[in-house]
């Protein structure tokens, strides 16, 4: 895999956070400079809009070579480690790789199985059924009430 790391001006880049949608925006390098204290070279991408163009300053880990992603780092990180498949996807869509992440085993033990268990079987016991005698007349639930005569 090729991994630019170098633009000049004029260069037609891709970068992400500019639209709403975790989409690439197309831009134009206009400007680079190296600011004091930093290594890498600094460029001031011109992206354009309804009103007026937008500025951007990136370094080459942040800025896509193509139109089809990932961002520089994402390549060359990809390149170095070779990621699976699921998380050259991941970095495509611009999602960031942070390889000292620590899975947390969020997992139940036994005994909270166990324990939900018995919450549920002790949710669904009912009380025994209470069976009326036969003998009683039910009531109506209809009240009569008396019309008055017509005049």
């Amino acid at each position: 895999m090729n991994i630019k790391k170098n633009y000049e001006i004029g260069d037609t880049v891709w970068i992400y956070g500019i639209a709403r949608t975790n989409k690439l925006t197309k831009g134009k390098i206009i400007y680079e400079f190296t600011p004091e204290g930093y290594e890498d070279m600094q460029y001031i991408i011109e992206v354009p809009t309804s009103i007026a163009p937008l500025l951007e300053v990136r370094e080459w880990g942040t800025i896509s070579q193509d139109s089809a992603g990932p961002i520089g780092s994402m390549r060359e990180m990809i390149a170095v480690s070779e990621m699976d498949a699921s998380n050259k996807k991941m970095s495509q869509a611009g999602y960031e790789y942070d390889p000292d992440y620590e899975v947390v085993d969020d997992e139940p033990t036994p005994e909270q199985i166990h324990a939900a268990l018995e919450r549920d079987q002790r949710a669904v016991e009912h009380a025994p059924l209470m069976v009326k005698d036969s003998t009683a007349k039910p009531k109506s639930n209809r009240r009569y009430t008396a019309r008055r005569k017509k005049p």
